[in-house]
């Protein structure tokens, strides 16, 4: 078992991104050794959590990093519940990062920035007029401390709920741009209702401006980061309709990586599950997120792509009730299905049963 008063006393010390503890120095993601000390020391997490750990999956191993064996024996130490059960291929250090910074103090004004659509110099504003309580009392300093999940903090004598992230789902419509913003042009974010436009919001990867469906739309990089990262896998599941009739040999060409044009020169595509649903109409189930790659695989395939739905990525799928331009927020728990890989005979199934209107008449 490691001694954790070490572990209390380097993590005091921040020095150029670097945490020092005794003559090891520690990268930004702390190593294992660290790792159980922090799932382990409740009594200990403010200390813990004001160093302003930044983990991620690609730090490099620093010094004092341990043998394989040890790295393994550490990692069985932290709680199961640090863990998301559902998603195997999100690491420890991906669920501590969400855990850890819960728990971090700020300044009122970003905490206030990061829950609400007004500006800083909004709240700044607001908070010097009194307008903001905390714990009761009102404070008129915007640099205040606050402990987000402990204390409670009204504006305007609402009460203020923190989420340290925000995920909401649209169905995207078509005509539409997918971008954070533009000068312009319409973006999706202008379809966000007014207490929605929080200030980090971004969407999740593109839609094509003539596709539609579901798009997730959230201030949590991380989890965007590794949903676009193709070495995670995540399945998007689209729905197809074609000017031609559906040729069963599609099937077998979209299995086997289809050859794509990029730039002067060919790749193949990673191989892809497709299947009919009508004369006219096929699903089909991606892990890539090439430019315009379904309209491209069935245009190399001798077709052409009239009508463009994506309807689930992962086990996310776009809620049947959602109206083309309409939002719904979600909770970060239900991310966890993003990481499923549902058969896709299970979500041909739901197409059929939830989307008929769209585009199917007669099912096979």
């Amino acid at each position: 078992m490691l001694d954790c008063q070490p572990v209390l006393s380097c993590l005091r010390c921040e020095c150029s991104g670097h945490l020092r503890g005794g003559d090891t120095w520690f990268s930004h993601a702390p190593s294992p050794q660290i790792q159980p000390c922090l799932a382990r020391l409740s009594a200990c997490e403010n200390d813990l959590f004001s160093a302003h750990l930044r983990i991620s999956d690609n730090h490099k191993p620093a010094r004092g990093y341990r043998s394989q064996q040890h790295r393994g024996e550490c990692s069985e130490q932290i709680p199961d519940r640090l863990f998301h059960r559902e998603s195997p291929t999100l690491s420890a250090k991906f669920t501590l990062y969400h855990y850890a910074r819960r728990r971090q103090s700020m300044r009122l004004d970003r905490f206030l920035s990061g829950q609400t659509a007004l500006s800083r110099r909004e709240l700044t504003a607001l908070i010097r007029s009194g307008a903001v309580t905390v714990n009761g009392a009102s404070v008129r300093k915007p640099e205040t401390p606050v402990t987000p999940e402990t204390d409670r903090i009204t504006l305007k004598g609402a009460q203020v709920e923190y989420e340290p992230f925000h995920y909401i789902l649209m169905h995207k419509p078509c005509g539409i741009l997918t971008a954070a913003r533009d000068a312009k042009q319409q973006t999706v974010m202008d379809l966000l209702k007014p207490e929605d436009r929080l200030q980090k919001l971004a969407p999740v990867g593109r839609l094509d401006r003539d596709t539609s469906g579901l798009l997730l739309i959230t201030d949590d990089g991380q989890l965007a980061h590794q949903v676009l990262s193709p070495k995670h896998h995540v399945t998007k599941y689209y729905a197809a309709r074609l000017r031609d009739p559906f040729q069963k040999v599609y099937i077998s060409q979209f299995y086997a990586g289809i050859m794509l044009r990029e730039g002067d020169r060919e790749e193949q595509a990673l191989p892809a599950e497709c299947v009919q649903l009508d004369e006219r109409t096929a699903l089909l189930a991606i892990q890539e997120g090439r430019y315009h790659q379904v309209r491209r695989m069935f245009a190399a395939a001798g077709n052409f792509v009239e009508d463009l739905l994506r309807l689930q990525i992962g086990g996310l799928f776009l809620p049947p009730d959602l109206p083309a331009g309409g939002t719904v927020r979600i909770f970060h728990k239900e991310t966890a299905s993003l990481w499923k890989k549902p058969d896709i005979s299970e979500v041909k199934r739901f197409f059929i049963d939830n989307y008929s209107s769209y585009w199917i008449k007669d099912t096979i």
